[in-house]
């Protein structure tokens, strides 16, 4: 990989995933900034010719262009199997990417931007709407992983599942005012992700286009 250019917006919990996955496999990147706030044909000039989603991320390698967190993480850990995201077990591949699902499109397109806006246009309060669907995710979420977490979502090791469940348990805190300590698994997962400089490197403070 020659060239990577990475289109993002900081506080995508999507892009969020594959910055945590890039910085774990030690690939420089240039950073793209897109506003997912504007409105979309207002979001970059030319975005919408490279994904006509315009929705975050997109990454491009060698003028490859990727769309989507699950492909593009998926894609990296072909290319650069170290550290390994996914395990190469079947089973175990596919209970990580179940974990992934669950909140990659069981919660976290619930509180999208046009999601939001869509709830309000029809009369209904999106605050309201975001605490249910964050809460109620968050505490099947914690029961999901009874019995197999530890540090982490499969036990102490490392896995693609760590980079969805992170930004989510951040936005349910940080957004909704989730109390984390009533979930103890995903306090025990969050407290240790939040430690590791991968995850911190691609918090949206951290990022060039960040505003508070």
């Amino acid at each position: 990989m020659k060239s990577v250019k990475l289109f993002s917006f900081f506080k995508s919990s999507a892009s969020w995933r594959v910055r945590i996955a890039l910085n774990l496999k030690k690939i420089e990147y240039d950073y793209i900034p897109v506003n997912i706030l504007k409105s979309e044909g207002e979001r970059q000039e030319g975005y919408a010719n490279i994904n006509p989603l315009e929705r975050v991320p997109s990454l491009i390698v060698d003028g490859n262009v990727l769309i989507e967190s699950m492909p593009i993480i998926e894609f990296l850990d072909e290319v650069k199997p170290s550290p390994r995201l996914f395990p190469e077990d079947p089973f175990k591949k596919a209970q990580v990417r179940a974990v992934c699902e669950i909140i990659n499109a069981g919660i976290q397109p619930l509180g999208n931007v046009t999601v939001l806006k869509q709830v309000k246009k029809q009369g209904g309060n999106p605050d309201e709407w975001l605490k249910y669907w964050m809460t109620f995710g968050v505490r099947k979420l914690e029961r999901h992983l009874e019995g197999f977490s530890g540090t982490n979502c499969f036990g102490n090791e490392l896995t693609a599942a760590d980079l969805y469940i992170y930004p989510q348990l951040d936005a349910s805190i940080n957004r909704v005012g989730i109390n984390i300590h009533e979930y103890p698994n995903l306090a025990r997962i969050f407290q240790h992700l939040n430690g590791l400089d991968a995850f911190i490197k691609a918090r949206p403070e951290h990022q060039p286009d960040y505003q508070p």
